[in-house]
């Protein structure tokens, strides 16, 4: 790997939802020099940047598996159910959206 920084564009986002409401996405946004690990984002811990090369990033959680490249965006979303009504409905919840860009 080269001695040159990757910086990337770290966009997460949170939505609360209910059955009545779609709810309104709200985003937080830094900057985050690549490096190999965990991604320092709260309900994202699991992932991990596990190669760096100046061509490509490979971030894993598990079996799952994103491959980022220079201009190019991915997005990981995850839904947390919230309250179960008696009816085996779920009336709320929230979704967790995390965009990461290699500018």
């Amino acid at each position: 790997m080269e001695d040159k920084k990757i910086m990337l564009l770290v966009e997460y986002g949170r939505r609360h939802w209910t059955v009545y409401d779609d709810g309104e996405t709200q985003w937080q946004a830094i900057s985050l020099p690549a490096a190999l690990g965990p991604l320092p984002v709260d309900k994202f811990r699991g992932y991990s940047i596990m190669e760096i090369t100046s061509d490509q990033l490979v971030i894993a959680c598990g079996d799952e598996i994103h491959v980022l490249t220079p201009g190019e965006t991915i997005v990981i979303s995850r839904v947390i159910d919230g309250r179960e009504w008696s009816d085996g409905c779920i009336y709320d919840g929230n979704t967790y959206i995390l965009k990461i860009t290699w500018p």
